[in-house]
């Protein structure tokens, strides 16, 4: 059995039938969603290059380097930095809708739920969705 473990459920760049035939056709079998935590971007070559670079230098001498670069991908008003494009992050991420697809394919998918403690106390998210099957 193939378990994917991490995959953010976002409709407006794939949809859940387009999802469920691509784990037929790579044999997984059950997939984990999360609610996306952003709106949808792209990634260009030259930012895919940067990327790998910067991932590179946080396991090597240069970690210190790695590591601002890193924080710099996020902003303190709340935005997600992807080259000089920046996108908001989302204050509460939509848990209904992975419960929603869950329960429509309880055979094919798990959820994990996303919380904002800085938005509200995830406590009363996480009881409200702890009985729920998946």
């Amino acid at each position: 059995m193939v378990i994917d473990a991490h995959y953010h459920l976002e409709e407006r760049m794939e949809s859940v039938e387009k999802l469920l035939g691509h784990m037929s056709r790579y044999g997984i079998s059950r997939v984990a969603l999360m609610p996306p935590l952003n709106t949808p971007f792209t990634i260009d070559w030259l930012t895919m290059k940067s990327t790998g670079l910067f991932q590179r230098t946080l396991n090597s001498r240069w970690q210190k380097v790695g590591l601002r670069i890193y924080r710099s991908t996020v902003t303190n008003d709340g935005k997600y930095v992807i080259g000089t494009r920046r996108y908001p992050i989302y204050d509460k991420p939509d848990n209904e809708n992975v419960a929603r697809v869950m329960q429509a394919h309880p055979d094919k998918f798990l959820g994990w739920i996303a919380v904002n403690p800085c938005v509200a106390d995830p406590i009363v998210e996480i009881e409200k969705r702890v009985g729920e099957l998946g």
